[in-house]
């Protein structure tokens, strides 16, 4: 399958989309907030750290716009899904 992309992902958000994601057998690629990246990139060495195959959760730092470019132009991914806050 091909990897679905959450862009802009908070921890609790993060994880709620992500799990039933990998559950059904999809790769996902998490774009965290650029000043909150910490919370996606513990989860993915948590992931190393239970054996999970390195290509099923991917992180991508970085600046928003850069990346989300990249991340949407890219041929191999299937879907996209935008994740945002409002305080």
């Amino acid at each position: 399958m091909r990897p679905r992309c959450w862009y802009n992902a908070q921890p609790t958000i993060l994880n709620t989309m992500l799990a039933p994601a990998l559950a059904f057998g999809n790769t996902a690629v998490v774009k965290p907030a650029e000043v909150t990246p910490m919370s996606a990139v513990l989860l993915a060495e948590l992931m190393i750290e239970a054996e999970m195959p390195s290509s099923v959760c991917n992180v991508v730092t970085g600046v928003g716009v850069e990346a989300g470019i990249a991340l949407t132009q890219h041929s191999d991914v299937a879907h996209i899904k935008f994740v945002t806050l409002t305080f």
